[in-house]
């Protein structure tokens, strides 16, 4: 097995096929500062990681407006911090792409759907930062005081839950159960099409028997009445499981047994070679090597900001000219659909290793500790929950979450004494330039993540009554009733079926399809 932040071994494959089959495009760094807005990306990223650390340790003291201690850290520690990083980075960049074009005048309308809802600490942080959580709930107003209270209603009583679930702004899908993200997104964009859907997909969700099936879903996606999925795949390289001792039930213990997951273990042939036969184009985004000292930590920041920032516009581009093909009446035969795979170490932790007090000196806006006495976190699974678990007794803890905390700088983000029902006047413009200007399009206001149903035309079941002395099939009597429902309804009603229609005594909706 390869150790810690070890890259996969190489394949046996052809080492030619993946320059023929993934996705090159030039990224010029210092062109995609200006063109993309990198300083304005990197500060929202910066606030949501401060956002998402406080939110999981933190019940007082939420702006470090005094010295940490213990009694501001939470007595139970609840939350999973490993994949924020990386969902805090695909989430600025969907704003920063809805935002940009909107001032070219082109609409777009993006669903993000979280895979890893276990990630929550991240997506309320953004949800925050954007305005929707202060819009459905006023309670957590853009101040000071609706800052505090709702960095401590994280896994609170009365507060959020440690997971995405349906109260969450934006959310169709809930993140307790790894597997069902990608089919959910591609259901969201049936009968849509100017709906694009983000679906972010974690590297061990990815493994589940309803995610394996759902890269096919594509297939099913007619470009010229539907609208799109763009996949992220998050490749971080670890998945965690528990096993539970039953006699030890009553006392929660329970053993964490870490693995590597099967794509974080694949190199870049194998994954190509794997995704294009899915039917997807793929282009990589990589932070690469572990960052040694805090000027490389920068570079690699902002190169791979860069190198996102540009791999989203492909995307985007070629969702449109797939639709525009399609829309135009000459449809590309098996279109190939973009696909991005984002490989990051898990807790993409950027800066340099003190070694004296096993703690890295963070830079200005990244993630977290490198290590905990002989305890690797960064690229390792002991940052996928709880990363210093002890902080509010142990006084090394303690020092390492302050200096972790202090290290984003949040007092050049936030305004002091701000107040208000409305981001700006609470949170500096450096962070919310890039969200768009339109509220109705920031991705946890978007209609359709809650009021997207559109009721059914049913007709009245009486009409299809039979004598009750007669004898004939439920199923067949309810076939007559769906292919009349199906008529009335031929945009918005679908039938999904594991099984034979005839078998089952279904086919007489044949008549109406």
């Amino acid at each position: 097995m390869a150790g810690r932040g070890a890259p996969p071994k190489p394949s046996s494959l052809p080492e030619d096929i993946l320059d023929k089959l993934q996705v090159e495009l030039k990224v010029d760094v210092e062109d995609a500062r200006q063109k993309y807005d990198i300083e304005g990306l990197l500060s929202f990223q910066r606030l949501a990681n401060y956002m998402a650390v406080a939110q999981i340790f933190l019940q007082a003291n939420a702006r470090l407006t005094e010295p940490l201690e213990k009694v501001h850290v939470k007595r139970r520690l609840l939350g999973h911090f490993g994949t924020c990083p990386g969902l805090n980075l695909t989430y600025a960049h969907a704003s920063s792409l809805v935002s940009r074009h909107a001032k070219q005048g082109d609409d777009i309308q993006m669903l993000y759907v979280t895979g890893p809802g276990h990630g929550a600490p991240a997506v309320l942080a953004d949800l925050y930062i954007e305005g929707s959580i202060t819009r459905f709930y006023p309670q957590y107003a853009m101040n000071e005081v609706g800052f505090d209270r709702f960095i401590r209603s994280f896994s609170w009583p009365g507060g959020f839950p440690s997971h995405v679930n349906a109260e969450t702004p934006g959310a169709i899908h809930e993140g307790g159960e790894l597997g069902y993200a990608l089919a959910v997104s591609y259901g969201s964009v049936m009968d849509k099409p100017d709906l694009i859907t983000l679906c972010v997909v974690g590297d061990g969700e990815s493994e589940t028997g309803p995610t394996a099936t759902a890269w096919h879903a594509h297939k099913f996606i007619d470009p010229a009445e539907s609208g799109a999925v763009l996949p992220i795949l998050h490749l971080n390289g670890f998945k965690v499981f528990y096993l539970y001792d039953p006699m030890l039930v009553s006392t929660h213990v329970s053993t964490q047994i870490s693995e590597r997951t099967i794509p974080g273990t694949m190199d870049n042939i194998e994954l190509v070679a794997l995704f294009t036969g899915y039917g997807y184009q793929v282009r990589f985004v990589e932070y690469g090597d572990l960052a040694q000292s805090k000027e490389e930590h920068t570079e690699k920041e902002i190169k791979l900001n860069a190198n996102m920032a540009v791999s989203m516009e492909w995307a985007y581009g070629e969702i449109r000219r797939i639709q525009q093909a399609a829309r135009s009446g000459k449809p590309i035969d098996k279109p190939r659909w973009p696909l991005i795979i984002m490989r990051t170490p898990k807790v993409m932790e950027h800066a340099l290793l003190l070694r004296s007090i096993q703690l890295i000196h963070l830079v200005q806006g990244m993630t977290g500790p490198r290590s905990l006495k002989d305890t690797p976190l960064e690229g390792s699974f002991h940052s996928h929950q709880v990363p210093l678990a002890k902080a509010m007794s142990d006084d090394g803890q303690l020092k390492i979450l302050s200096d972790w905390l202090t290290s984003y700088g949040i007092e050049d983000l936030l305004v002091k004494g701000g107040a208000g029902d409305k981001p700006d006047e609470f949170i500096k413009g450096s962070v919310l330039r890039i969200l768009p200007e339109r509220v109705d399009r920031r991705l946890g206001m978007i209609k359709e993540s809650y009021a997207g149903y559109t009721a059914l035309d049913i007709p009245d079941f009486e009409a299809f009554g039979n004598d009750e002395e007669k004898e004939i099939s439920a199923m067949k009597a309810l076939a007559k009733y769906l292919s009349v429902v199906i008529e009335k309804n031929p945009k918005t009603f679908r039938i999904f079926s594991p099984d034979e229609f005839e078998s089952n005594k279904l086919d007489g909706v044949f008549s109406s399809t």
